[in-house]
């Protein structure tokens, strides 16, 4: 015969004060409760985890893969090539209108795939949200390594384009890290309030 023991005192007993106290008590933030970064650190490694998962996701679904991000804004800038610069004869600052039209969607696709992934994560991982305590900031944050990376393959593109049209870049160009991040914080944080 087996004999269960158990920490807890019966039920008809009153807790003594020596009792433990719990490790983590989980309460409702209030209405002006600061975001907290500190458990973001804290669960790091959930963080990448589900950022590698969505990246291999991405290019999975895809039969493309890799190279439909690359067309993707390719196609996108020669219509917009096409029907602003050639039929509209809308100026393009003495650029060609292919790379002017380039740069504007590589923005804007960060921007967009950010929103939409941020926007649809905590659906999408509803079994997740419904079963583990962790910090729901996290999935929102996960999504940003996909487009990171796309605006990374967008970039060694854009490359290609500059050479092959001969144009060198400016000291601007230096600004472009901070104008990404902007982009991604404002993307994230729409996010944050139209998701679920």
């Amino acid at each position: 015969m087996t004999k269960l023991f158990c920490d807890a005192p019966p039920p008809s007993l009153p807790l003594s004060s020596s009792s433990p106290k719990p490790f983590l008590k989980i309460r409702p933030p209030g209405p002006f409760s600061p975001l907290a970064l500190g458990e973001l650190w804290h669960f790091r490694d959930l963080f990448w985890a589900l950022a590698i998962r969505d990246v291999k996701l991405r290019y999975k679904q895809t039969a493309l893969g890799v190279v439909w991000v690359i067309l993707q804004p390719l196609l996108g800038a020669g219509i917009f090539s096409f029907v602003f610069g050639k039929v509209a004869k809308m100026p393009s600052d003495g650029l060609p209108y292919i790379v002017f039209s380039y740069t504007g969607l590589l923005g804007w696709q960060a921007f967009n795939s950010t929103l939409t992934k941020a926007s649809a994560c905590i659906v999408g991982n509803s079994q997740l949200v419904s079963k583990v305590f962790f910090p729901r900031l996290i999935l929102r944050f996960s999504t940003v390594l996909s487009s990171l990376i796309d605006f990374a393959v967008g970039m060694v593109v854009m490359v290609v384009l500059m050479v092959i049209y001969g144009i060198a870049p400016g000291p601007g160009i230096l600004l472009m890290p901070v104008a990404l991040l902007l982009l991604i914080l404002l993307a994230v944080g729409l996010g944050l309030y139209t998701s679920a």
